[in-house]
């Protein structure tokens, strides 16, 4: 996927113009965090000694498209960033100003990126954007992180989920997809197996016994010879059930 996303170069930048903001966009982003973000994009597009510059610039350059294409020039410049989080994020967006009080703040997650696909990687960052979206008309906090006006604005843009955030696959000739083929990024696996929340975990390494009144959990590969000193009963492993304790 790196190797993919290396075709980004600093020269690039010149597709990166300011988009125009409606008047009522202008009356809830501060100058200042526009501005800032703007900056922070480009000097990280060309920062040296820096293993994500190249995938920063292409980035920056999709952030803009898909404000463009898909959200008539409404969205902020974001600060896009890369760092290791969670292994069952792809990204995530913050609905207020993080630790160095910047705002509209996107982060993909670097754990993943060589093992996903560059349409993979711009999908989480467009589904981000919905988030960014919705921010904008006012959304500052929690409920349902993945509420229904989300969800019809990621359907209407091409990527629909479900409520737990979860990629249904890009619907085919969608905006999305449509908006890749514009510029040359090709779908190669038509699949919905892609998921904007958490790729499974490894299966457990222990597994339950019963006696009859309580159950243990051991070792998968133990063998637990013992008897329950409340009924009596010798434990025996419980097969049926998944090795997750309650």
């Amino acid at each position: 996927m790196k190797k993919e996303m290396r075709s980004a170069s600093a020269s690039a930048l010149s597709e990166l113009q300011l988009v125009p903001f409606k008047a009522n966009t202008i009356e809830l982003v501060a100058d200042g965090d526009r501005s800032l973000n703007a900056a922070i994009g480009k000097h990280a597009a060309v920062a040296e000694n820096w293993e994500y510059a190249n995938l920063r610039a292409d980035m920056s350059i999709w952030e803009v498209r898909f404000n463009i294409g898909l959200f008539n020039g409404e969205l902020p410049p974001a600060a896009i960033s890369f760092d290791s989080d969670d292994i069952r994020r792809l990204g995530w967006y913050l609905l207020r100003r993080d630790g160095l009080a910047l705002n509209y703040r996107i982060n993909i997650n670097a754990k993943h990126l060589a093992s996903r696909s560059q349409v993979d990687v711009l999908e989480t960052l467009l589904h981000e954007q919905i988030h960014e979206w919705e921010h904008i008309r006012g959304r500052v906090k929690g409920g349902w992180y993945h509420t229904k006006v989300f969800r019809d604005k990621a359907a209407e843009v091409g990527i629909p989920s479900d409520r737990h955030g979860h990629s249904l696959g890009p619907t085919p000739g969608g905006p999305f997809l449509q908006l890749l083929e514009k510029y040359g990024v090709h779908l190669q696996v038509p699949t919905a197996s892609q998921s904007q929340v958490p790729p499974k975990q490894p299966r457990s390494t222990i597994s339950p016994w019963a006696c009859g009144c309580t159950r243990v959990w051991a070792a998968r590969q133990t063998t637990l010879d013992a008897i329950c000193e409340g009924c009596g009963n010798r434990f025996i492993r419980v097969e049926s059930i998944s090795g997750r304790g309650h």
